[in-house]
């Protein structure tokens, strides 16, 4: 077992001391505006309880995501923005509502998709792009 320590700041963000100095910890501090109890993370605003995100913002509960907005429970998501959040995504690109969703791309309006290469013109609950 290994032990690893973390340089944390006053709002409980904490960055891997193994991988950043602490003048790099500080640094990204700076960039992470209102964020909580995140790890790893670098220009981020307003998200609680992330690890390694990058520019995201009013997110929660999300990992190695990247320019997300308002999501939660994501995982590998980049550029989510849509008001209704995502929720529970997966490998995601450029989601738009999503709900439930994983290993989608050029997602659109979809819910409860599943892998899947193009949801951009879902209708309703009912997943109609093309399985992989």
């Amino acid at each position: 077992m290994k032990k690893i320590t973390y340089w944390v700041d006053n709002n409980g963000n904490k960055w891997n001391s193994n991988f950043f100095s602490k003048e790099e910890a500080e640094k990204w501090s700076a960039t992470c505006m209102e964020c909580k109890d995140c790890v790893n993370c670098v220009n981020c605003e307003k998200c609680s309880n992330c690890v390694s995100c990058e520019y995201c913002s009013d997110c929660k509960n999300c990992s190695h995501c990247d320019n997300c907005r308002s999501c939660n429970d994501c995982e590998n998501c980049w550029s989510c923005n849509y008001s209704t959040n995502c929720e529970d995504c997966g490998f995601c690109v450029e989601c738009n509502a999503c709900f439930h969703c994983t290993h989608c791309c050029t997602c659109g309006n979809c819910r409860n998709c599943t892998n899947y290469k193009d949801v951009s013109y879902l209708v309703g609950n009912e997943p109609k792009g093309e399985q992989e």
